[in-house]
């Protein structure tokens, strides 16, 4: 299946959305941090929410990147290559969101 470049658009704009979350998650992560401090953690539960703390606060960074890197292949008419670019943004996304249920999971269980 061939991309289009309005599919390239509707990635980079989906893909963009968690950005407007982005001070929340800057607060989230700043309470984890001053959290940490105070207590005896795990190594996995510690582990996870040190990942999650450095994937989340790296997004913007990693949206940036893919952003400027596909702006030009969809100008010149490869939304192929532009699609590729934007993928890496939605496997970002799924680890960030798949490393937060992690820390859920760990901080309801006891662990």
């Amino acid at each position: 299946m061939r991309a289009t470049r309005g599919q390239c658009v509707l990635v980079m704009i989906a893909t963009g959305l968690p950005l407007l979350l982005y001070p929340v998650v800057l607060i989230y992560n700043l309470f984890v941090l001053l959290s940490m401090g105070s207590a005896h953690i795990e190594f996995i539960p510690l582990l996870l929410a040190w990942s999650y703390l450095a994937t989340s606060t790296l997004y913007p960074g990693v949206y940036l990147y893919t952003f400027v890197q596909a702006i030009p292949e969809l100008t010149a008419g490869d939304s192929e290559a532009a699609m590729g670019w934007q993928v890496v943004n939605v496997y970002y996304l799924l680890i960030v969101v798949a490393l937060l249920f992690g820390v859920f999971l760990t901080a309801s269980l006891g662990a």
